[in-house]
């Protein structure tokens, strides 16, 4: 085999590399946002339970406290509250996919929000959020939780 030959060859087995390696973190990221479904959809009862609550509160007019008083409450910054916003990309009910909790992308995170109803587990392709809502979630929940206990007091 020629010097020639030898490199082209040397090319050809670094691109078979390069494929595979790019194919095995495609599936790497499949497997991840598999994952990360099958654990959102594992919260279903508590996801439906707090999607009960907030439609009731809709439709007895009570509105959600502002971010200012959830924080005197220990949730949040002051900045956001049980509405999702694409300005902090937190959890949150939403207003564009009615009877979800997810979180906004608003374009800087792309385009694709994630959201869910614990059937239905939308998550970009890329996983985009779906951590954020397994670690926020318990925490989320524990303050909408409180805030309905608080009621009346």
């Amino acid at each position: 085999m020629s010097e020639l030959e030898s490199r082209i060859q040397k090319l050809h087995e670094e691109a078979a590399r390069r494929e595979w390696r790019k194919e095995a973190q495609e599936q790497q990221k499949k497997d991840k946002r598999n994952n990360q479904i099958q654990q959102i959809k594992e919260l279903k009862p508590r996801i439906q339970n707090l999607l009960t609550l907030a439609k009731e509160c809709k439709s007895l007019g009570i509105s959600f406290p502002s971010p200012t008083q959830l924080r005197s409450m220990g949730y949040g910054d002051g900045h956001y509250g049980f509405e999702s916003d694409g300005i902090y990309h937190q959890i949150g009910f939403t207003k564009e996919y009615p009877n979800f909790i997810g979180i906004k992308a608003g374009g800087y995170f792309g385009n694709v929000d994630m959201f869910t109803d614990g059937d239905t587990v939308n998550i970009p392709e890329d996983g985009t959020f779906g951590d954020r809502f397994l670690k926020d979630f318990p925490e989320f929940e524990k303050a909408f939780l409180a805030w309905i206990d608080s009621l009346g007091e």
